[in-house]
């Protein structure tokens, strides 16, 4: 049987399937483990892409299980994961084969592509439980799809299918639920034949530069130009572009 939480690597791919059907919802314990999982993973160099999914095919998670004992620090650790899922200086896929909602749509958007099963929808439901999102969910979706479409989400708890998820840029691909993982997979054997210095000053720009004056953010690309554009991993991929090879990063 898997454990709650279950990790396996395909290749330079590193897999995390929470494992707690029907509806994946995460306790404290859980969440300390998977910032746990999360750090060690900054230090493993081998591992190029990361895809988070979940088991079964009706929630990728539902939030925080209540029933489960947690502590004052709750808000903390999950605020926590969010940070680190979103830090993690390898590019990172939220594979949804199932609805996602609260702290579950927190952790989608904190990946830098999502793949929804054709069935999926999210949501925000917190104002009704007489809160708000906690980790980081509003400012998010502010940023991806603008304050109306927020607005929208939170004050009417509207839940949104896949195909307007798509529309409204939270949703990269949609697939079905059993073709999900290939193409997560699929695209994680792309970034082998990527530069990883690369790919991490390109995150990097992409998450410090959204938050800068355009001025800042456009010195912050060329700084990171600067640094790969005589790195021997640049030269790499391109002596293997210019000889019609595939480029080698061990």
């Amino acid at each position: 049987m898997k454990p709650e939480l279950f990790f396996e690597k395909d290749g330079n791919t590193e897999i995390i399937l929470l494992n707690r059907p029907p509806l994946n919802a995460l306790h404290q314990a859980l969440i300390k483990k998977l910032i746990d999982h999360l750090d060690a993973l900054k230090k493993d160099a081998e591992v190029r892409c990361l895809i988070l999914t979940a088991e079964g095919s009706q929630s990728f998670c539902g939030g925080i299980d209540l029933s489960q004992p947690s502590g004052e620090d709750l808000v903390q650790d999950i605020r926590t994961l969010i940070s680190t899922l979103e830090n993690l200086m390898i590019p990172t896929i939220a594979c949804l084969n199932g609805s996602a909602q609260g702290l579950g749509l927190d952790l989608a958007l904190a990946c830098d592509l999502r793949l929804f099963a054709d069935h999926v929808t999210i949501s925000l439901p917190e104002l009704n439980l007489g809160n708000i999102p906690a980790a980081g969910a509003i400012q998010r979706m502010v940023r991806l799809t603008g304050r109306a479409k927020t607005t929208e989400l939170l004050f009417l708890g509207k839940k949104v299918k896949a195909d307007e998820a798509l529309l409204w840029g939270v949703c990269h691909e949609i697939h079905p639920g059993d073709l999900m993982l290939t193409r997560a997979l699929d695209i994680g054997r792309q970034f082998k034949e990527r530069s990883p210095l690369a790919l991490q000053w390109a995150k990097k720009c992409l998450l410090e530069g959204e938050n800068l004056p355009l001025r800042q953010a456009l010195e912050l690309d060329f700084a990171a130009y600067e640094i790969l554009k005589n790195s021997p991993q640049r030269w790499e991929a391109w002596q293997a572009y210019q000889s019609g090879r595939r480029p080698s990063f061990s």
